[in-house]
């Protein structure tokens, strides 16, 4: 209701045709207020990020196979229950018998369990939650929920993970627990990989889309690549910060916002032009970014 007041305001205001053909219309979708794109002028109020409050400690990484050098968080929402990934890691050492990929459930996102899995044998034991070991994608395995409407039962569940050197294994999923390496050879190696590495399925590029780790000038940076069919993907495109300096971004965690799926596609990196709205698959370039501000009204990140 917000939005589409001032989206109404603005034409009203301005009382001319050819003003009013400047104003976006987003129609029914829902945008977020994370630049100036959709924002003619600001009135005794402003834009502010608003910092996370932590709350209770809601799991702990205290299993024979986890310990202090786990991490790398992926949590998902299938239908009505959520799914945490995580590497478990006892000791500092990248090793097939050390890195294991687990999996914890929940139906509220705070009360967590580790179900029993029983599909490999880690620590001496097999009664643990891994659903991964002795693979180099259990480095930094980075799954998601395949959205395609036509996505076979079977790869419903999709993941990528590996190191620089040969590159990123893919793996399917029926169900997110019993996973398959699709095929030998890495599907992707123009990059360092050395953390989380995001793919998606872009409803609007009609595409998969995927962040992943590079280094530029001796700085951890984050490029972009999009493909078909999750297998063969394109030449891939840094993140351009503008004229800002460019600064280390550890670990990539790029996701669509899952209330406004296209609000992350706003400005063609080649003109700078905004992206007419509403976006289409067709009218959004391969090419476009979230981070160039040469135009205008293109995005602008908010002061910290």
């Amino acid at each position: 209701m917000v939005l589409a007041v001032c989206c109404w305001s603005r034409e009203t205001r301005r009382g001319g045709a050819a003003e009013a053909e400047n104003a976006i219309s987003i129609g029914q979708r829902r945008e977020l207020f994370i630049d100036d794109l959709l924002i003619d002028k600001l009135e005794g109020c402003r834009q502010e990020l608003h910092t996370p409050q932590p709350q209770e400690i809601v799991f702990q990484f205290d299993q024979p196979w986890e310990g202090i050098y786990s991490g790398y968080v992926t949590i998902l929402k299938d239908g009505d229950r959520f799914l945490m990934y995580y590497r478990g890691m006892p000791r500092a050492s990248h090793d097939f018998d050390t890195e294991v990929t687990c999996v914890a459930e929940s139906a509220d996102g705070i009360h967590w369990t580790r179900p029993r899995l029983g599909l490999y044998e880690v620590a001496g034991r097999k009664d643990n939650n891994a659903v991964l070991a002795r693979n180099r994608g259990c480095h930094n395995f980075a799954p998601f929920v395949d959205t395609r409407r036509d996505c076979p039962p079977d790869a419903r569940f999709k993941a990528l993970g590996g190191t620089g050197e040969p590159g990123l294994l893919a793996f399917v999923s029926p169900d997110g627990i019993h996973w398959q390496q699709v095929q030998d050879a890495p599907v992707f190696s123009e990059g360092a990989f050395d953390s989380q590495n995001n793919a998606f399925w872009s409803e609007m590029e009609s595409r998969y889309v995927l962040y992943f780790r590079v280094f530029r000038q001796g700085v951890r940076w984050i490029a972009r690549t999009t493909s078909n069919d999750f297998l063969h993907w394109e030449k891939p495109v840094d993140l351009d910060a503008g004229e800002r300096p460019m600064e280390h971004l550890y670990t990539n965690q790029i996701v669509p916002y899952p209330r406004a799926p296209l609000a992350d596609r706003r400005t063609d990196l080649a003109s700078g032009a905004p992206i007419p709205l509403p976006l289409t698959p067709e009218n959004v370039p391969t090419n476009a970014s979230p981070a160039d501000n040469s135009s205008p009204r293109s995005r602008s990140p908010l002061p910290a």
